[in-house]
């Protein structure tokens, strides 16, 4: 999938789920830092999000939803997974979802994706995460995030 179509379906999501989000267009986005100035300049209020892209040996892979500045913890991945998972490379990421390295998107993705949803995001109003496209940046309640990943047919995994 191209990231035009993945933006739209990120979107068409949204919409579906009568879900309210603000977007922002702006310079792209693939550090915290630009992401910062972002939500400064356009008043976003949210936690940014980390999205990160994992890999098994066996080759399954998985995408962590999480919020900003959290470290993943693999052993509690491994705990809850059965397996060992790393970092997936920026290639895999590409060929997998259409991203670019810090543009993961968490949503409209591939089913056999499994998400793996912190549930620390809850603890925040609202979230701020890329529809896979870097000038490009949505916030949407975190109040609304089991309605949009219950209509997902990717597994979810909560941890």
């Amino acid at each position: 999938m191209n990231l035009k179509e993945l933006y739209e379906k990120n979107i068409e999501i949204l919409n579906q789920l009568n879900i309210k989000f603000k977007e922002c267009d702006h310079e792209p986005v693939l550090s915290y830092e630009t992401a910062k100035s972002i939500r400064k300049r356009f008043n976003l209020t949210g936690i940014e999000s980390k999205n990160l892209f994992l890999k098994s040996k066996d080759s399954k892979y998985y995408l962590l939803l999480t919020i900003e500045g959290k470290k993943a913890n693999f052993d509690l991945l491994k705990s809850i997974l059965g397996k060992r998972v790393s970092l997936a490379s920026p290639e895999e990421l590409k060929e997998k979802t259409g991203c670019i390295p810090g543009c993961a998107t968490p949503f409209g993705n591939d089913e056999d994706i499994d998400i793996i949803f912190d549930q620390e995001v809850l603890k925040h109003d609202k979230w701020i995460y890329s529809p896979g496209v870097p000038e490009k940046s949505i916030e949407i309640e975190t109040k609304d995030l089991p309605k949009i990943l219950s209509s997902m047919k990717n597994k979810i995994i909560e941890i």
